[in-house]
């Protein structure tokens, strides 16, 4: 619900020529959604269940165990992997995007998805 306010935020900022706040304005909404809009309730809900007996939680389908892979983890990782590739190497060109930046993160993207369509269609063929 809020990429289109951001869009039309980084648009306006950059025509007034301001790219780097465009960009700051593009990822650190994202970043912030994924630590805080995600996080946040993930951990509140957690101590919260933690605090009940876990077999009585795990009884009424309030508990989530990691060990229970459903490809949480390795995307949760594969995030993090991608986050701190990008810091460095546009660290690297003194924090400067390009067009090669772009085309870079576009691929990651589409490789991401087709990682994530497939994993669905093969677990969906494996569960029906």
């Amino acid at each position: 619900g809020t990429s289109l306010p951001i869009y039309i935020a980084s648009v306006s900022a950059a025509r007034q020529g301001l790219g780097n706040m465009a960009v700051s304005n593009a990822l650190g909404s994202n970043t912030f959604n994924i630590l805080i809009a995600l996080g946040l309730p993930w951990t509140v809900y957690t101590v919260t269940v933690a605090k009940t007996s876990s077999t009585v939680a795990a009884a009424n389908g309030m508990y989530h165990s990691l060990r229970e892979d459903d490809g949480v983890i390795f995307s949760i990782v594969l995030l993090l992997v991608i986050l701190l590739c990008m810091v460095g190497v546009v660290s690297m060109n003194e924090f400067v995007l390009t067009k090669h930046h772009a085309y870079g993160l576009m691929g990651m993207y589409v490789l991401y998805l087709l990682y994530a369509v497939l994993d669905e269609v093969l677990l969906g063929e494996e569960g029906g």
